[in-house]
C-alpha cells in the first residue's frame, strides 16, 4: 500500500482537476482522519511498542527493534494486522514470499504474535487467539485515538 500525500496550498486554482477538486455545498463538512505515524508490536515480546513508521522495512525488522520474542511466544503463529483491517498470516504472503515476517509494512500495521497454548483444547485455542487480536486492534485504535 503505497502513502499518496497532497500538499495543499493557498493557491486554490492549483488544485483543479486533482484528486482534491470535489464539489461542496453549504453546510457539507469535510473531516480529515488521523493516520498513525507507527506500526505496533503486541504480544509475548521484550518490548511491546509503537516504534516509528520507517518506509520498506518488514514485520521482521520491526519485531527485531521490540526485542523480539519472548520464551512464551508461539513463533509459528505471528500475524500482521493491516491498518485498513486485513490480517495477514503465516501462509498468506504468497509463492515468492510464504513468511510473515519478510512482509513490508505500512503506517499503522500491526504485528501481532500470538502466545504458545500449553496443553489446552482447541476451544481454548481458539478463545485466546481471537483476545489477543482484538485486543492488538482496540489498543491501535486507542493510540491512533480513532
Amino acid at each position: 500500500m503505497a502513502v499518496r500525500l497532497f500538499t495543499f496550498t493557498a493557491d486554490i486554482d492549483s488544485w483543479a482537476n486533482t484528486s482534491v477538486d470535489i464539489e461542496r455545498r453549504r453546510g457539507d463538512v469535510h473531516t480529515l482522519p488521523k493516520r498513525p505515524s507507527f506500526v505496533l508490536v503486541t504480544g509475548p515480546v521484550y518490548n511491546v511498542t509503537a516504534l516509528t513508521f520507517t518506509p520498506g522495512k518488514t514485520a521482521g525488522w520491526y519485531l527485531q527493534h521490540a526485542g523480539g520474542t519472548s520464551d512464551t511466544a508461539n513463533r509459528k503463529k505471528i500475524l500482521v494486522i493491516r491498518a485498513d483491517g486485513l490480517v495477514i498470516g503465516r501462509h498468506l504472503g504468497g509463492l515468492f514470499n510464504p513468511d510473515v515476517l519478510s512482509t513490508e509494512l505500512d503506517l499503522g500495521d500491526v504485528v501481532n504474535v500470538l502466545q504458545k497454548v500449553i496443553a489446552a483444547s482447541l476451544f481454548w485455542w481458539n478463545l485466546l487467539t481471537t483476545a489477543q487480536i482484538a485486543s492488538s486492534i482496540t489498543v491501535t485504535a486507542a493510540v491512533a485515538n480513532l
